[in-house]
């Protein structure tokens, strides 16, 4: 799994949002949260 050295923007629970500039990146991945 490659970590990016970037803080999100926004975060959430699948979801996470990163402003590099001119572009947005949105990585989703399939995490489970389960209490």
């Amino acid at each position: 799994m490659a970590e990016l050295a970037l803080r999100p923007d926004s975060q959430g629970k699948v979801r996470d949002l990163y402003d590099l500039g001119d572009q947005l990146l949105i990585v989703a991945s399939d995490r489970i949260s389960a209490f």
